[in-house]
């Protein structure tokens, strides 16, 4: 039983997790349209720019998977053995679409701190499902959420930017 949870957070949990993001993008467009177009922009150009660099960290350099390099590994995810275990593209994306979630969130209210927990908290099941099942090391985990933490800020501050020029023009 516990193999198919993590099987399920492994795999298609980060589905869920885009669908949840494209609601409250939605929600809070319907309540104010630039408003909601800021908070789509801001997941979507982080997911977008945080899946590009991990694709160049993957060009750059190559790391096997847990099972292809190490004996007696658990695997609960068909994967190549030739594919790039650094950093895990699931984690990546994973926290690029729940970070920006998160800090906007934090600052609607009581429930918006809630619901922006939640993101993060599964984007952290995704995560920890992928080492779980035995297809990404820690360090892979950490490799992604840094880069989406990165891409993040810089994009927040970009999209910031732009809508407050937007208000001055």
């Amino acid at each position: 039983m516990v193999d198919y949870f993590f099987r399920f957070s492994a795999v298609y949990l980060i589905f869920v997790l885009g669908a949840a993001a494209a609601a409250v993008c939605f929600y809070f467009w319907k309540k104010d349209k630039k408003l909601g177009s800021f908070i789509f922009l801001w997941v979507a150009g982080t997911t977008v720019f945080s899946y590009t660099v991990k694709i160049l960290i993957n060009w750059l350099m190559f790391r096997p998977r847990p099972f292809a390099a190490l004996g007696g590994v658990h695997q609960l995810v068909l994967k190549s053995p030739f594919d790039n275990s650094f950093p895990s593209g699931h984690a990546t994306a994973a926290f690029a679409i729940a970070l920006p979630l998160l800090f906007f969130l934090l600052q609607q209210g009581k429930n918006g701190k809630i619901f922006g927990i939640i993101f993060l908290i599964s984007a952290t099941l995704v995560a920890f499902s992928r080492i779980a099942s035995g297809i990404h090391y820690p360090i892979d985990i950490l490799g992604g959420v840094l880069v989406a933490l990165l891409v993040s800020l810089s994009s927040a501050r970009i999209l910031k930017r732009l809508f407050i020029a937007d208000k001055r023009g």
